[in-house]
């Protein structure tokens, strides 16, 4: 499916980025992946020249059985990089939650840093909507967990302020080494 819909490239612009994401979402369809977190471009552009010369050698000599092995070691490397960062990702939120249950807090403190796990980036009103608590008891979360150095306010304002949780998004975004 995916090579076809590189052969038709019937965008302008977006046809690899689309071409990767119906992958996912094709999978997901059947069944065979949970939730579509499987990220294959991750993959492919790490691999790029091989990517572009297996989808021509099919076109122009029909190595399928080249372009399938290669597809399929990216959805194994995919799968294991999802799995080591996930394993990751847990242990540094139970790091974060041993810190935050240490300094003594509510249940909101706990809340707010689970919730940094599905967005690393938070302001205090996205923390405000988000828990369904006062601007006030955001805020003071929130200053809670920087004083605590899970958080960082990135911006420099006085107003408007991002927080980040740049341990969680190291983890998130990092290239682990491949498998050995």
């Amino acid at each position: 499916m995916h090579y076809q819909f590189e052969v038709i490239h019937p965008f302008v612009d977006g046809n690899g980025r689309v071409g990767r994401l119906l992958i996912t979402l094709f999978l997901a369809q059947r069944s065979l992946l949970p939730q579509p977190l499987l990220y294959l471009s991750a993959f492919f552009e790490k691999n790029r020249t091989d990517y572009y010369d297996l989808l021509m050698k099919v076109s122009t000599s029909g190595a399928w059985y080249d372009w399938i092995a290669f597809f399929l070691r990216g959805v194994r490397s995919q799968a294991v990089d999802a799995v080591r960062r996930t394993e990751k990702l847990l242990a540094l939120q139970q790091v974060y939650r041993s810190k935050a249950l240490a300094s003594g807090r509510a249940a909101s403190l706990m809340k707010l840093v689970d919730l940094l796990f599905l967005r690393p980036a938070i302001s205090i009103r996205g923390a405000q909507e988000a828990l369904g608590m006062t601007f006030r008891a955001a805020q003071l979360n929130i200053d809670r967990l920087v004083a605590l150095g899970l958080l960082e306010e990135v911006t420099g304002r006085e107003r408007y302020r991002i927080y980040m949780a740049n341990e969680i998004a190291r983890v998130a975004m990092e290239d682990l080494p491949d498998e050995p």
